[in-house]
């Protein structure tokens, strides 16, 4: 190419076409072929065909099967009559002046864009997909209330809108489309609707008096309720009631009844509808539920429905104040925390004499004198200490924290983040985005820091909520759980529960077990205990994993000693570096080791890109990695042979330098004599300079099951299948 650097390549390729006569030979039907509508988007009138060319059920063939299939699928949103709506196109030099602003955004809730174009001058012109795409220039802001209409602020400063922190949000049915969380998104562009009969599962068959229910995130001090209905289609309100209460709405099967009403609507009402509570209610459940006429207004043929855009639920949240003279004791002592993990402080006294007081969120602070270690976690409930000197909780330290999923408000940190006043919570179906539409075993993995030996795994269940954790399982292993796509499978199973426990689980390993990961997965029975409406769901509110980190150990100072006996212009070279022979067992490692396979890590710093020399000797064979790229390989390199090196480079910052070494079989099945396990090495710049060495300072990061994983050879060299054995 004439003026670039550029190198072309061409290949010859040769396409070998085979044709058949069954592709040749379509069935025809009517002069045209059979198969023709299957390659034509359902939208069109085509449909998804079996082997013989006809269509499948529901994927086309009926006029309203694109109907019900997705766009990007094939299918199209569709007007009553089943014809498709086309989204409203831009004219040409429509909504070019300086002034306009041009938006394309879904007007009237029917899941198809439509256009807008305003000015500075107040002047709007309209295209809805509603109206057939004609222009409308008479535009009020019911018309397109995701652009122009705007929820009221709230009133004054401290006063905030409660619905859009609320920690859960059910409703009794919602139609193909929609859901709850629509209902306080804070996006006058989404609309929350109740089902209709035909919404086949969603609970409409007999949702007469379709309802929201708002779990707010704490008890609240509620001042206004602002709902911002559906323009157009106002009248669909009707004999509506707002309740405010400490009654619980978990779940659409859940009534609204045991909340008290605090408005009751008596007419047909406007796009905004505000509802001021004077005097302010306190609560922590808001409803919204449509008692909709039996005889029904002439433009509808289905009566009960509860559409709208958005509820503002306007407050502060309450925490519980502190009487007058009110723990003031000589021996009492007052604490303000958050007892019952509602993100609100409670108030709880207790004296010398062991008697105790209590004021939470969650009993409407109401004072209680029987107050339990597990009516206030982070007060009274302390996991047990460590067993003995020397063994630490693991779980503090860990380098990930994974889950399957959680719930708004919660996250996988929360599980060892040595607080018992947060809480992890996996997510329920509604949680959108959250993993959980099929999450129907929830689990939380750990990565310690490094290998370790565990003697313990504790778990503080979240008070009240025991019975949630069903058929639970412990795992622990060195398989990663990187990700909440990962399995814990690959790990072996250290605790296996078989019955309801209290709120602190103690499980006991003897022998201990060594690992790096450790998981606690929910495994829920299927049928489902009273309490609950939907089954999957782990949460507690703290894990410890009690043992000590598997050391490396110096099996050595004397580079050339026996029984690797390294030649001295060899061991010249470690000596000056002063590194030292390790390993991850005991120092009897020098003598006799089992089979086994450790990786060694060790990080290391540099302002620059500097390449370097890593030398090494081992028994039997490492792999090189830095920063998880693989460097080359070592085998033996003790007796007479030459110093052996890797070359490796790092990067400016922080690097990982991971040696994965495994001690292999003898070489001979009949020699029952020790087989001694060591590694020794030195990493050098290219001017000599020693950047690291082998010493008691190195982690062994993980263990390698298979001594297989290790075969790498260095260049030139073949790989003995298995043994490692380079040839």
């Amino acid at each position: 190419m004439p003026g670039s650097n550029m190198k072309v390549l061409h290949y010859r390729c040769t396409f070998i076409v085979i044709f058949s006569a069954i592709f040749l030979n379509h069935l025809q039907v009517n002069g045209q072929n059979k198969c023709d509508k299957c390659n034509i988007p359902i939208a069109s009138g085509g449909c998804k065909c079996d082997n013989n060319c006809d269509c499948r059920p529901g994927l086309g063939g009926n006029v309203c099967d694109k109907c019900n299939i997705a766009v990007n699928d094939g299918g199209c949103k569709c007007d009553n009559t089943c014809s498709c709506i086309i989204a409203c196109q831009r004219p040409n030099n429509w909504c070019t002046n300086a002034t306009a602003t041009f938006v394309s955004v879904d007007c009237d809730g029917d899941g198809v864009l439509d256009i807008i174009c305003y000015d500075g001058n107040k002047k709007r012109w309209m295209r809805r997909t509603s109206d057939q795409c004609q222009e409308k220039t008479s535009v009020p802001d019911s018309a397109c209330p995701a652009v122009f209409m705007k929820l009221p602020p709230p009133a004054r400063a401290g006063i905030v809108n409660l619905a859009l922190s609320s920690r859960t949000i059910v409703a009794s049915s919602q139609t193909t489309g929609s859901r709850p969380s629509y209902a306080a998104d804070g996006n006058n562009g989404t609309l929350f609707h109740s089902a209709y009969p035909e919404d086949v599962g969603s609970g409409s068959e007999s949702d007469f008096n379709p309802y929201v229910g708002l779990e707010l995130s704490q008890l609240s001090t509620i001042s206004k309720i602002v709902i911002l209905n559906r323009p157009g289609f106002e009248y669909r309100l009707q004999n509506a009631e707002v309740r405010v209460g400490t009654n619980a709405i978990t779940n659409r099967s859940s009534t609204v009844d045991g909340n008290a009403v605090v408005w009751k609507q008596t007419a047909t009402q406007g796009s905004v509808i505000e509802i001021s509570l004077n005097p302010p209610v306190v609560g922590r459940w808001v409803s919204l539920q449509n008692l909709n006429p039996t005889t029904w207004l002439t433009q509808e043929g289905y009566p009960y429905v509860l559409n709208f855009l958005e509820i503002q639920v306007l407050g502060v949240p309450l925490a519980c104040q502190r009487p007058n003279n009110w723990c003031t004791n000589a021996t009492a002592t007052f604490v303000s925390v958050d007892c019952d993990g509602d993100g609100v402080l409670d108030i709880i006294c207790y004296d010398g004499n062991k008697k105790r007081w209590m004021r939470r969120t969650s009993d409407q602070c109401q004072e209680k004198t029987s107050v339990p270690d597990s009516a206030c976690p982070a007060v009274f409930m302390k996991l047990p200490p460590p067993a003995r000197a020397g063994i630490v909780n693991l779980a503090l330290s860990s380098r990930t924290i994974v889950a399957s999923s959680q719930t708004t408000g919660s996250r996988p940190s929360y599980a060892a983040d040595g607080n018992n006043g947060t809480l992890f919570h996996s997510a329920y179906p509604e949680d959108v985005g959250s993993g959980s539409e099929s999450d129907f075993n929830p689990y939380v993995g750990l990565e310690l820091s490094q290998l370790s030996t565990i003697s313990k795994i504790v778990i503080l269940n979240r008070p009240g909520f025991e019975y949630r954790l069903q058929n639970a399982e412990v795992r622990v292993g060195t398989n990663a759980i990187t990700n909440r796509s990962s399995t814990v499978d690959g790990n072996a199973v250290v605790w296996k529960q078989t019955a309801t426990q209290g709120s602190v689980i103690e499980i006991s390993l003897n022998p201990p077990v060594v690992g790096r990961w450790v998981s606690l997965q929910n495994l829920n029975p299927t049928t489902w205990l009273t309490q609950e409406g939907y089954p999957y769901v782990l949460n507690f509110l703290e894990i410890q994993v009690l043992g000590v980190p598997l050391a490396v150990t110096v099996v050595s100072n004397d580079v050339a000693t026996r029984p690797w006996s390294v030649n001295p212009d060899t061991a010249s070279n470690y000596i000056s570096a002063g590194a030292q022979w390790i390993w991850a067992t005991s120092a009897s490692a020098i003598y006799d080791a089992p089979v086994s396979g450790f990786i060694f890590q060790k990080n290391v710093t540099v302002t620059s890109d500097t390449p370097c020399n890593l030398a090494l000797i081992a028994d039997d064979q490492c792999d090189v990695q830095v920063n998880d790229m693989y460097c080359g390989s070592i085998v033996h390199g003790w007796g007479d042979q030459l110093l052996q090196t890797v070359a490796v480079d790092l990067l400016p910052g922080e690097n990982v330098i991971s040696l994965r070494c495994v001690n292999q079989p003898l070489d001979d099945p009949l020699n029952r004599g020790n087989n001694p396990a060591g590694i020794i090495a030195a990493l050098r710049t290219a001017s000599g300079d020693v950047l690291a060495q082998t010493d008691s300072t190195w982690v062994v990061a993980g263990a390698i099951k298979n001594i297989c994983e290790v075969r790498k050879c260095p260049l030139g060299k073949s790989c003995r299948p298995c043994s490692g054995r380079c040839l």
